[in-house]
C-alpha cells in the first residue's frame, strides 16, 4: 500500500470524478480536504480489518490466551504500520508521517 501506485497524485486521478459526481460545487481547497479525509479513512479501515484478521487468527491457533489476543492483534497491526511509513521514507512520491 505504500508503493507510488497508490500515492496522492494517483489516487486523485480516480477519486475527484467520483467526488465531484457526488458534489459537482466543491472548492479545491474543499476537495483536498476530502481527498485527504478519504485517504485517512482508507489507511484506518485497512488497519482495522488487518487486526482483526489478526485477532482471529490469534483466538483459533495461537498460545496467546483468547482475552489477550484483541491487544496482541492491535500491537501487532500498529508495529506493521510503523514499519510501512518507514517505507515510504524510500517512495519519492509518498511522505511518512506517524500521523498516518
Amino acid at each position: 500500500m505504500s508503493t507510488d501506485t497508490l500515492s496522492a497524485e494517483h489516487t486523485r486521478v480516480w477519486i475527484e470524478p467520483i467526488v465531484r459526481f457526488v458534489l459537482p460545487n466543491l472548492s479545491a481547497q474543499a476537495f483536498a480536504l476530502v481527498h485527504d479525509s478519504l485517504r485517512k479513512l482508507a489507511h484506518a479501515s485497512e488497519y482495522a480489518v488487518f487486526a482483526w484478521l489478526l485477532d482471529r487468527a490469534l483466538r483459533l491457533d495461537s498460545p496467546v490466551p483468547s482475552a489477550r489476543a484483541p491487544i496482541v492483534a492491535v500491537a501487532i497491526a500498529m508495529v506493521y504500520s510503523l514499519t510501512d511509513e518507514g517505507h515510504q521514507w524510500f517512495v519519492a512520491s509518498r511522505g511518512a508521517s506517524l500521523v498516518d
